[in-house]
């Protein structure tokens, strides 16, 4: 079921299989050698083009996305790879590849980025920070505005000693308290208490 073409050592394209050319809507004729380019997304053509051509010259395999215009004038994205294929001295002889559809992936990958923007926004509206602790090892994962609430840099990994400074000291065995019941059991929890930054200002945290 795989879309896939061959071609001769210069890229020039010799043989594109049923599927590809069904997706196209492209005969063989039209399609071989270079001409199989007006398949592709105006966009990505000179990226495509340029790392193809590099590759050419280096003989590496070859992996690129890209679009390609269905048959109905609509473009799906694609996983372009290309091996070569050499013979006894290492002289390639031809390329061999394959275009996989992975445009749900893309979808899915763009819909991921739109909902982490949306939340970010309104994590930021609103004040609200959102982190991660795997107690096995202490690692923490801080959201955005959780930096900003701890006016911590985001270029630093953010850790429980960060938070143990940045809490007012009479309100830190209760914090510490906390942390140990935590490393126990699994309950749901929370806990309200208070930031003392380094100017000297306090914040309520909950």
């Amino acid at each position: 079921p795989t879309m896939a073409w061959l071609t001769l050592p210069n890229g020039s394209g010799e043989y594109l299989n049923k599927r590809w050319l069904d997706f196209t809507g492209l005969t063989l004729e039209v399609a071989r050698d270079w001409k199989w380019e007006a398949a592709v997304h105006p966009d990505d053509l000179a990226s495509l083009r340029d790392t193809w051509i590099a590759h050419l010259a280096t003989g590496e395999p070859v992996e690129i996305e890209a679009r390609l215009r269905r048959h109905d004038g609509q473009y799906r994205w694609f996983l372009f790879r290309g091996e070569p294929l050499r013979d006894d001295e290492g002289n390639i002889i031809k390329w061999y590849g394959t275009n996989t559809d992975i445009e749900e992936r893309k979808q899915a990958e763009v819909a991921l980025r739109h909902s982490e923007a949306y939340l970010a926004e309104a994590q930021r509206l609103s004040l609200t920070g959102s982190f991660g602790w795997n107690v096995a090892n202490d690692e923490i994962y801080w959201s955005e505005q959780t930096f900003r609430i701890f006016e911590h840099s985001p270029d630093r990994a953010p850790t429980l000693d960060l938070v143990r400074t940045r809490t007012h000291p009479n309100d830190l065995s209760r914090v510490e308290a906390l942390l140990e019941r935590v490393r126990r059991n699994t309950d749901e929890w929370q806990i309200e208490h208070r930031l003392l930054m380094p100017d000297g200002r306090v914040k309520y945290l909950r």
